[in-house]
């Protein structure tokens, strides 16, 4: 039952993505376009005082310069992709012959390959904030006179000079006056990619859910023939006891011969 109504919804999603390519290619990118716009104006908004918060100028202009970057490369690509995402989408129905699970799972895949930008920025964010969360962290040690032992991986004890520490608490003052910027650009883009990923999985989950679903007992509840499960058996001749030596003569004769 589930390899037929897979078989089945994988023929009716061929169907209907062969028959309206046109018209999905021309949503889809009307909805990455106007995707791109609302990162545009987001962006914008966070090189300016995001929610009242006032950031950092010089650092949230190179931040948002260098994300605009990557959304005027996003809407070259789009420019490329609307050449072949027709085709594309035809040869993503066409897997739909092997089931709906198939085209669902390349779906998903697609739609990876579609938000790639958002995970490139996601990606950005999230290794600046850990490259200034290891700096704090390694400057506290400074002023608390230990330092990070990478060969023997634990913490020893060390001895700062005053040049060191002063040279440790001016970086401390730049890079935690810093910091709050960096932590806004790494909320919003993670909140981005938190987003992505639901969508991800559902559509994981919906694949999942065709291959689980009990179609035999939600088909027999609709035709009514839910009283099978009353079914009784019984012997023949109920008088017949079978004895261990009669049973063990029948599973040779079964499994031996």
């Amino acid at each position: 039952w589930l390899l037929a109504m897979d078989n089945v919804l994988g023929l009716v999603f061929l169907f209907l993505l062969c028959q309206h390519a046109e018209y999905a290619a021309e949503i889809l990118l009307g909805i990455s376009e106007a995707v791109s716009g609302r990162l545009f104006e987001l962006v914008n908004w966070l090189m300016g005082e995001p929610a009242g918060l006032k950031l950092n100028n010089q650092l949230s202009a190179f931040l948002g310069n260098f994300y605009l970057y990557h959304v005027f490369l996003w809407r070259a690509y789009l420019l490329f992709l609307r050449v072949v995402l027709s085709p594309m989408l035809v040869v993503l129905g066409c897997s739909g012959v092997f089931g709906a699970t198939v085209a669902l799972s390349l779906a998903a895949d697609f739609f990876s390959i579609c938000t790639f930008h958002l995970y490139c920025f996601y990606i950005y964010a999230a290794r600046l904030y850990s490259i200034q969360r290891y700096m704090l962290m390694s400057l506290l040690r400074l002023f608390a006179g230990h330092k990070w032992n990478v060969l023997r991986q634990r913490v020893d004890s060390f001895e700062s000079g005053w040049d060191q520490f002063l040279l440790g608490t001016v970086l401390f003052t730049v890079v935690l006056w810093l910091l709050p910027t960096t932590v806004v650009f790494y909320v919003v883009f993670t909140t981005l990619r938190f987003l992505v990923l639901i969508c991800y999985t559902s559509v994981a989950w919906l694949a999942l859910a065709i291959n689980h679903l009990p179609v035999s007992a939600i088909t027999l509840r609709i035709l009514g023939l839910s009283k099978l499960e009353k079914l009784e058996f019984s012997l023949a001749n109920p008088k017949v006891v079978p004895t261990p030596s009669s049973r063990s003569n029948l599973y040779k004769h079964l499994y031996v011969k």
